[in-house]
């Protein structure tokens, strides 16, 4: 896989994550912050799925409309990697349960042609609460649908992610993430399944600023596993609005080099 074709990869898999949902019993006081995999009451400050790597356990409140963007680079040797907006829309629908709908936007990179992602949609279910060691859990099948020319695909591509959590103590969240993608590349026409699979922290700093650390990696059926790490922080300006920045290398040569984001996400 060229340095271009696997950067792309990476942009097109990257998930705009994480959040998650937890027991009353372990829900941090009113004016804490929120993010990455603290957990937030219902009607809490907003929890959007921005900016790490793993995806979150909870739904949106019923009647609630939530948009994340965001703006990502990727540097892997020679070349780099521009997206946005990186955009995911989450609708609540039911009672642990919201529809999504994302996309990377448009992608440009040096020495290669502009382009536009493939939009994805998809649910997210809540399973279970967290109860002790038994953690938290839902499930997000999603499809990606061929509207871009530059993921590589023009295929309809089906994903699951179950991602669980566990809340530690009032500031301090634990979230994993198991992946199945199935992925069929233009350039030879077959189909293979990429594994993808993440561990993150997060911790509450102070009421507005939360941060995290996360390990995740991406094996595709056919190349060498990609393994990374990323560090970020959120900053909720109001109880609707947080705007949000990472940064991550990866950790052999199959992965991307550096990627950075930042980006911001509103709740109506």
């Amino acid at each position: 896989m060229s340095n271009l074709h696997r950067t792309l990869f990476f942009l097109v898999l990257l998930p705009a994550c994480a959040t998650t949902h937890t027991s009353e019993s372990s829900v941090p006081q009113e004016g804490a912050a929120y993010g990455f995999s603290n957990p937030a009451p219902w009607d809490g400050p907003i929890a959007p799925d921005r900016p790490s790597f793993g995806v979150g356990t909870r739904a949106i409140p019923v009647g609630r409309f939530q948009a994340e963007v965001g703006y990502t680079i990727a540097d892997d040797s020679d070349v780099t990697v521009h997206s946005l907006p990186n955009t995911l829309v989450r609708i609540g629908v039911a009672p642990g349960i919201e529809a999504r709908i994302s996309t990377p936007g448009l992608i440009f990179a040096e020495r290669a042609e502009d382009g536009f992602g493939d939009f994805l949609v998809g649910a997210r279910f809540e399973v279970q609460r967290q109860d002790g060691a038994v953690p938290e859990l839902s499930i997000q099948p999603s499809i990606s649908l061929p509207t871009g020319d530059a993921s590589g695909t023009d295929s309809f591509n089906p994903e699951v992610f179950v991602p669980m959590s566990w809340s530690i103590d009032d500031a301090t969240s634990v979230l994993a993430n198991v992946g199945l993608q199935v992925r069929t590349l233009d350039v030879d026409r077959q189909t293979d399944l990429v594994l993808s699979t993440s561990a993150l922290v997060s911790r509450t700093l102070s009421d507005q600023v939360s941060a995290f650390a996360e390990y995740f990696a991406v094996y595709p059926e056919r190349v060498t596993g990609q393994h990374s790490l990323d560090f970020g922080a959120a900053y909720n300006w109001t109880p609707d609005l947080q705007i949000d920045a990472a940064v991550g290398f990866g950790l052999n040569d199959a992965a991307t080099d550096l990627f950075l984001t930042f980006g911001a996400s509103s709740r109506f």
